[in-house]
């Protein structure tokens, strides 16, 4: 559970904020935030950015004990807004999430969601004809949820991603019962 408080004396504010394990009822983190209230939301901002990285720590562990995910918040935000873009199922949203995909995938190459994600919206451009050659972008489609899968071959999505480019290449599995 998070919780906080705030405090305003004049021209200064005060914030506090703790983690606490709701099950066992201890500390797991907590931070105090002292500022000049000048502009709020940029200090909003501030604070919501250090919770986030605060919030990290604690609550990605089981993600990286697994071998899931990002140890980059930045990474992380990066391909939340680009899901953002990808569900509006449109061709220059779908633009956008590829690009925040990249950049998420430079500030953390090992990151393997965000490159079946970006597999993913090659894969639509493809299937819908957004792109100039169907061909190309399912080729690329392929290559980036084969990444994701050597990266970390437990991510669910990159097999479903695999298996749509399959149906989208019309790459079929013939099996005969005898």
């Amino acid at each position: 559970m998070l919780e906080g408080g705030v405090q305003r004396s004049e021209d200064s504010i005060r914030i506090t904020t703790q983690l606490i394990d709701a099950l066992k009822g201890h500390h797991l983190w907590a931070e105090k935030y002292d500022r000049k209230f000048d502009d709020l939301f940029a200090l909003q901002d501030d604070i919501a950015l250090n919770v986030l990285r605060g919030l990290q720590v604690q609550l990605t562990v089981t993600d990286t004990e697994r071998g899931v995910g990002t140890d980059n918040l930045e990474a992380y935000l990066k391909t939340l807004k680009g899901l953002y873009h990808v569900e509006q199922w449109n061709k220059d949203d779908m633009a956008k999430g590829r690009q925040l995909y990249k950049e998420a995938i430079a500030l953390d190459p090992k990151y393997a969601e965000a490159h079946y994600l970006l597999g993913y919206t090659h894969m639509w451009d493809g299937w819908n004809g957004w792109s100039k050659s169907h061909i190309e972008s399912l080729g690329l489609a392929e290559e980036m949820v084969r990444k994701a899968i050597g990266l970390d071959d437990s991510l669910a999505g990159s097999h479903g991603a695999l298996a749509m480019i399959y149906l989208a290449k019309e790459q079929y599995l013939h099996m005969s019962v005898s």
